[in-house]
């Protein structure tokens, strides 16, 4: 998933009401993550009910793997 979220439509529903999905002026929805928009999509029906952070958001977070485990360079409270 090369995007940054994908959302099933109850999850963009929850973060629509709460303030947190926005729209910009072309009609694309996208979030506020570390003072930054990243874009959300709806999550393709095959993977639906899932909610995904896509690889373009692991990238931006700094997402490091390793045996046993994994972290994240940059800190955040929540998305």
């Amino acid at each position: 998933m090369p995007g940054s979220f994908y959302l099933a439509p109850f999850a963009d529903k929850i973060l629509e009401d709460g303030g947190r999905s926005l729209e910009d002026e072309a009609g694309n929805t996208y979030l506020t993550v570390l003072d930054k928009p990243a874009a959300t999509q709806e999550t393709p029906r095959s993977h639906q009910p899932a909610n995904i952070i896509g690889l373009s958001m692991l990238e931006k977070l700094g997402l490091s793997v390793y045996p046993g485990g994994f972290s994240f360079e940059k800190k955040f409270e929540y998305f």
